[in-house]
């Protein structure tokens, strides 16, 4: 039962990369990894702290005024990365330099579950090889008084 459980856990689980944006919106509740211009990091100085150049966080909509994003976290120059609570937040299209969408990786999924399924086996297998418990035919006998 638990071996399933590990194994739905860990197909569910998978494994994400982020590729470029290939249309012109992502669907809402993408997650997305946005970077700033340069100029683009200073405009929204006062917004998301400074020498931010990466937003992370869900894509919400687009308009006249730019990309409406949830944001999960940013990261600054420096490395620094601060977590967000997924405040709502509008970067205008000219201080966006890239964005990036996050979507399954496939090969590195299969891959994952394949050596996750791989080891279950061979752990039972061990197991059955090398029993345990009481052999067969004996029965637990209380001590002669």
């Amino acid at each position: 039962m638990r071996a399933g459980l590990v194994i739905v856990l860990g197909l569910t689980a998978g494994c994400y990369s982020y590729f470029p944006l290939t249309t012109a919106t992502p669907d809402p509740g993408t997650a997305v990894t946005v970077k700033l211009t340069d100029a683009g990091a200073r405009e929204l100085e006062r917004t998301l702290g400074t020498e931010v150049f990466l937003i992370n966080g869900r894509y919400v909509s687009a308009d006249e005024r730019g990309f409406a994003l949830s944001v999960a976290s940013v990261e600054s120059r420096g490395g620094d990365r601060h977590m967000w609570s997924g405040e709502a937040v509008t970067v205008p299209m000219a201080d966006i330099a890239s964005v990036d969408v996050r979507r399954l990786a496939k090969t590195r999924t299969i891959l994952l579950a394949s050596v996750g399924v791989a080891s279950v086996a061979v752990t039972t297998m061990a197991f059955a090889l090398t029993g345990g418990g009481t052999p067969q035919g004996s029965v637990n006998r209380p001590p002669p008084q």
